[in-house]
């Protein structure tokens, strides 16, 4: 199978979209059972770490594919 590179960014773009909403579901129901401190903590940083990334790698893929 051969694929175009502009068929996986547009993939990774439509990805990339979908996550954000799938991370405060996620956070919604983890937070709740999460303890004060360390473990809110965590989620909080991992939420803006993946909620980072779904902003600046379509960026870079489409600056890189044009």
């Amino acid at each position: 199978m051969r694929f175009q590179p502009r068929y996986f960014i547009k993939q990774g773009l439509e990805l990339a979209e979908r996550i954000p909403a799938a991370i405060d579901a996620t956070l919604a129901t983890l937070s709740p059972e999460a303890h004060q401190g360390n473990e809110q903590t965590l989620l909080e940083r991992l939420q803006q770490r993946l909620l980072s990334n779904c902003h600046k790698l379509p960026e870079r893929w489409t600056v890189g594919s044009g």
